[in-house]
């Protein structure tokens, strides 16, 4: 899907449209901007292709969440992503899939990558739009880990309002599958529920 409007001339701008959308949608600014962001990082991330059977990153946790479901989901606030293939330098391999600027974004990891104590790596990328500051993101990359099937490539919620092309996101659903995710209408509330199996 192509954008229907022209790029953001500057991040001034794009920052202007976030706010006109998240007025007009009952959000908040910051939600708004890290959905641009988490999207644009995962857009950039499926350049890197696919090794196998599946994608060479893929996304899961919050982001997932928030991509399958919209505001629905809990807001998030940093960015999960797994690597296929097993002994891969986790560190390296995101900044080799960051290296180069996507639709108007470039990025920077802003130290080096830090082990965590379940072995996957958590890292700050700066993202700038056009050249300028627009957003920081923690990312934490694991390797592979569940059921390699589960993870299936779902279109991201439209960013043509921000002049940004639709996309197809790859993400890892093996958390998921261990609950089921039950939407329940409570006058005009909804309730978003895990529900384990059994």
């Amino acid at each position: 899907m192509s954008a229907s409007r022209k790029r953001a001339a500057s991040a001034r701008i794009l920052g202007q449209w976030v706010d006109a959308y998240a007025r007009r949608h009952d959000l908040t600014p910051p939600r708004v901007r890290n959905w641009v962001s988490y999207l644009v990082l995962g857009g950039a991330l499926v350049r890197a292709g696919f090794r196998g059977d599946g994608p060479v990153f893929s996304i899961k946790g919050g982001v997932a969440l928030e991509v399958r479901l919209r505001e629905r989901a809990r807001a998030t606030f940093d960015m999960d992503v797994t690597v296929a293939g097993e002994g891969a330098d986790l560190g390296q391999a995101l900044a080799a899939a960051l290296a180069d600027p996507y639709e108007g974004f470039s990025f920077q990891l802003k130290e080096e990558p830090r082990t965590l104590p379940n072995g996957a790596v958590r890292v700050h990328v700066a993202l700038q739009y056009l050249r300028k500051p627009w957003a920081t993101v923690q990312v934490d990359v694991s390797g592979p880990e569940g059921d390699a099937g589960h993870v299936e490539l779902v279109e991201a919620f439209s960013l043509a309002p921000f002049g940004i092309d639709g996309l197809l996101l790859p993400l890892n659903l093996s958390q998921m599958s261990e609950f089921s995710l039950v939407l329940i209408q409570v006058g005009e509330t909804q309730l978003l529920l895990g529900v384990a199996p059994g």
